[in-house]
């Protein structure tokens, strides 16, 4: 192998090694800044990914939006425990803008600040053959944390 070939090879190895450094670092940086995001007050916001936490105060209130296509005959449904923080509005549905056919429309939801505390809104999606899932094809959880601070 010539000196050039060895020099090229080891350019690009470092070049890979250099790119995966910087992207474990970006990783790093964004999983420090992520939670002290959710300290700031979200009331008024959309969330329209999941899974997600929000933080209101007693009688705020969130909207989550969620991608919501009727053609497949799946649906959304969200689920709180019996003594939770938060109250949850029945989901509206609504339909595309335009003509095209099978088209996915949205499903959203209002989340209001009871009392202090954390809930978990947990969003079941339905089959048309009945089965339940509140996992998403990755496995991840469809669910948003609500964190409710009293009023001041």
């Amino acid at each position: 192998m010539a000196a050039s070939d060895i020099l090229i090879s080891m350019t690009t190895r470092m070049r890979a090694t250099l790119t995966m450094i910087i992207g474990t670092a970006a990783i790093s940086a964004l999983a420090v800044a992520a939670p002290t995001a959710a300290l700031a007050n979200d009331s008024g916001k959309t969330v329209t990914q999941l899974p997600s936490t929000v933080s209101i105060n007693t009688g705020q209130s969130v909207t989550l939006t969620l991608t919501t296509n009727v053609t497949t005959g799946y649906t959304w449904k969200a689920s709180v425990p019996k003594k939770s923080t938060v109250s949850v509005s029945k989901g509206v549905y609504k339909a595309p803008s335009g003509n095209a056919m099978g088209a996915a429309g949205t499903t959203s939801w209002t989340i209001t600040g009871k009392k202090s505390g954390n809930t978990v809104v947990t969003i079941v999606a339905t089959a048309p053959d009945g089965t339940q899932s509140t996992t998403d094809a990755d496995g991840q959880s469809q669910a948003l944390t609500a964190k409710v601070s009293k009023k001041k």
